[in-house]
């Protein structure tokens, strides 16, 4: 027993005097009254207590005041959009990633904003780095991607290719607005499939689409399934590039490629290989590759490095023709001094346009000079067929 009480003074006097420190609080006040209601014989039994209670409710106060303000800035970031601005709206877009059933609006100014559920992305066009327009490898949907150069956060993730699944039962229905503000030719797309309208919405920039001629699978499809750390997922072969639609999202630029070829698999009856890129000092992996694809990725290995050769070719070029050009322009230069300096000229210098004068005269000196001759020498002749003659 007086162990105890001898540990509640201890606490007691270690404690701040929290009547003190938190007297001006509304919460400070009735706690004071708690503590002020208690019998003075036992007060010292439940000061800790309450001073515990008065520290948590204090924490509490700050946190509250953190999350108020986080809210308050995420409600600063919020776009507010007039609906005379909006020109397309998509109810319940099948969106992939960042998963879920959003509200896409399109703005007159090339803005993309997704709302769901309280949450809001705003996607721009000078965000835009290239948007992908593909079928789904089940040959029923279509894909759209976007990969954006600065990343969108939901939740702890974020995102910088966002990708929507069109097609099927649940495909959404774009809605138009403001149609007399809009110019006619941005109407040549109203009508068709959602995902030529998203990837035509915005102007100046094209879609990328997978050719036939570039590259084709064993079923005759733009994609084939294969593995990224043990994640099944479709992989599309494209002259611009490879993109990985799985997890995680990759798009891989086919200017960064550093060197790309097809391995021999770990499976033991050979039934499948492995496609291996490095791009930008990084390898990526694609994994278990059936062999029946085998001879359309070799080929798409092919067209990719005789690509390269070319356009290899073609900057080494365009360089020699620039380093000829500047050997041109130094030439040119070389014949005026500097703003400012006279030019020094040797006393016997000749300029290319005197030494041509002075040619051409001594071409019509010799000219005169065999006229001459010429003339005297009939003059001689006449004079000694005259004499003959006398």
């Amino acid at each position: 027993m007086g162990r105890n009480q001898g540990s509640g003074s201890k606490r007691g006097r270690d404690e701040k005097d929290w009547k003190e420190m938190y007297k001006d609080r509304v919460w400070g006040n009735e706690c004071l009254k708690v503590w002020e209601a208690i019998p003075e014989g036992v007060r010292e039994r439940f000061e800790g207590l309450i001073a515990r209670i008065v520290g948590d409710l204090e924490g509490d106060r700050a946190g509250k005041g953190r999350k108020k303000a986080k809210i308050e800035e995420k409600a600063q970031d919020k776009v507010d959009v007039s609906q005379s601005d909006v020109l397309i709206t998509l109810e319940g877009a099948n969106v992939v990633t960042p998963r879920g059933k959003w509200k896409i609006s399109l703005t007159m100014d090339y803005r993309m904003i997704m709302e769901l559920k309280g949450k809001q992305l705003v996607i721009k066009k000078k965000n835009i780095r290239r948007i992908l327009q593909l079928p789904h490898i089940n040959a029923r949907d279509r894909i759209l991607a976007l990969e954006i150069s600065e990343p969108v956060q939901v939740g702890k993730s974020k995102y910088r290719i966002i990708v929507l699944k069109f097609g099927g039962k649940a495909s959404p229905i774009a809605k138009w607005h403001n149609l007399k503000d809009i110019n006619p030719q941005a109407l040549e797309f109203k009508g068709r499939p959602d995902d030529d309208v998203l990837a035509k919405y915005w102007d100046g920039i094209t879609p990328i689409k997978p050719r036939k001629d570039f590259f084709a699978s064993a079923d005759s499809k733009s994609a084939i399934t294969c593995t990224v750390k043990a994640n099944t997922g479709a992989l599309y072969p494209l002259k611009e590039g490879l993109f990985y639609l799985g997890k995680p999202l990759v798009f891989l630029a086919r200017q960064d490629f550093e060197e790309i070829r097809a391995n021999r698999g770990g499976s033991a009856i050979g039934a499948y290989f492995d496609l291996s890129v490095e791009c930008e000092g990084k390898v990526y992996e694609f994994g278990m590759i059936s062999k029946r694809q085998n001879g359309s990725i070799q080929g798409y290995v092919s067209k990719i490095s005789q690509l390269r050769i070319k356009e290899e070719a073609s900057q080494q070029k365009k360089k020699t023709k620039s380093v000829l050009d500047s050997d041109e322009d130094e030439d040119e230069d070389s014949d005026f001094a500097p703003e400012g300096e006279e030019r020094y000229v040797p006393d016997d210098y000749t300029s290319d346009e005197e030494k041509l004068q002075d040619m051409d005269q001594e071409y019509k000196s010799e000219g005169e000079d065999e006229e001459k001759d010429e003339s005297g020498k009939g003059r001689e002749e006449k004079a000694g067929s005259d004499t003959d003659s006398v």
